[in-house]
């Protein structure tokens, strides 16, 4: 089972159940198994969440002149 989320995307934690990681702030995923996503937390340690804690940040689009 794959998680929705790959390595490299920018996430935006949506819960306050978690210790190490803070409501709102945003997040780059180093590893995906399963239902479980790592990241770098507050604390500079890299530690497994549950993907329900997160939420994609959509990259901006790129304007271009017209």
């Amino acid at each position: 089972m794959q998680t929705k989320f790959k390595v490299g995307d920018t996430v935006r934690c949506v819960s306050s159940e978690y210790s190490y990681i803070t409501l709102g702030r945003t997040y780059v995923i180093k590893e995906t198994q399963c239902a479980w996503c790592r990241v770098i937390t507050d604390h500079g340690g890299l530690d497994s969440y549950m993907e329900q804690a997160f939420e994609l940040v959509e990259p901006n689009p790129v304007l271009t002149p017209e």
